[in-house]
């Protein structure tokens, strides 16, 4: 079934403002600043566990057959990405990237363009999500690897980090961001999704924020940011 934000991406194409692009995306790669940021002094204990699976993420091994599968989704949003680069929403974000002032090395998938990781991870999840040909969760209402992927990738590629990282990375945001739906009431679940603008973009936020924040570094005060987006 066609997802009716498909219209809003093909008006976008028109020629979207940094902030509509944006909106939502800097959370992705609030691990760079170099100062972090005050935490509140009370964590509660749900956040407490959230956070400290995350962080150690980086470096609990994953059992063959997760491994395999997680292997098979990176596999098919990379074609999905290069599938969608000729239509409407990936030209729209071929302009973007090239208006944009930043510069950087971070991939563009089927493009000779490099950018800063955040435009890269941005521009990735809209080729990826252009036919909505990318994976989707049914028990969650989402599309995972359009947010998690790029987001993955673009800090694999910024911070340096291998191959076994990269994927523990990718599979951090599968295990945690659909988890959110499924752990939220049906009348506030449907509430988010009515009021986005996508359907299914109130949940990448925390895909690919759980994705990036164990990218960088065993840290559970940044995987608390990620979590709540700052």
């Amino acid at each position: 079934m066609r997802n009716p934000s498909k219209a809003t991406l093909h008006k976008a194409a028109k020629g979207p403002s940094r902030r509509f692009l944006l909106q939502g995306a800097g959370c992705v790669f609030a691990s760079a600043p170099l100062r972090a940021r005050a935490v509140g002094p009370t964590v509660s204990p749900i956040m407490a566990e959230l956070s400290a699976y995350m962080a150690e993420a980086g470096n609990r091994p994953l059992p063959g057959e997760v491994v395999e599968k997680a292997k098979h989704h990176i596999l098919d949003t990379f074609a999905a990405m290069v599938f969608g680069s000729d239509l409407p929403p990936a030209q729209a974000a071929y302009k973007f990237a090239d208006s944009y002032s930043g510069t950087g090395d971070a991939t563009i998938v089927a493009s000779t363009r490099t950018t800063d990781p955040i435009v890269a991870a941005l521009v990735n999840g809209m080729l990826a999500h252009s036919d909505e040909t990318d994976d989707s969760n049914e028990f969650s209402q989402s599309h995972p690897g359009c947010a998690i992927v790029p987001a993955a990738f673009a800090a694999a590629e910024k911070f340096g980090v291998d191959g076994t990282r990269f994927l523990r990375a990718a599979t951090l945001g599968y295990d945690v961001g659909p988890r959110v739906t499924l752990s939220s009431t049906v009348e506030f679940a449907h509430r988010l999704r009515v009021d986005a603008v996508a359907s299914d973009s109130a949940w990448p936020r925390l895909d690919g924020c759980a994705a990036t924040a164990t990218s960088r570094r065993d840290d559970r005060a940044l995987c608390r940011r990620h979590v709540a987006g700052r």
